[in-house]
Parts: structure tokens; sequence; C-alpha cells
């Protein structure tokens, strides 16, 4: 019992971990598209 607890323990881990960086990839994407966006409105106003 004891054991099936911790293989359980050791996969959500692994599972929270993944979750975790994908979670932040998505984020890394969003502030690089809001930037492009920043950038490009930028030179759109300095026209």
């Amino acid at each position: 019992m004891v054991d099936r607890v911790a293989r359980y323990a050791n996969k959500l881990q692994g599972w929270g971990k993944r979750k975790r960086v994908k979670f932040k990839e998505e984020i890394d994407e969003c502030a690089r598209e809001r930037g492009a966006l920043r950038d490009k409105r930028g030179d759109a106003e300095s026209k």
C-alpha cells in the first residue's frame, strides 16, 4: 500500500512539474506577443 501511494505521489509530482513548465512557457509566449504588439503600435504612432 505504501509503495502504491509513493508511486502515485511521484507521478503527481512529475505531472505538477510538467504543468508548471507549460504554464510558464504560455506566460512567456504571451509576454512576447504583448511586446511585439507594443512595438508595432509604437511604430504606427510614430508615423
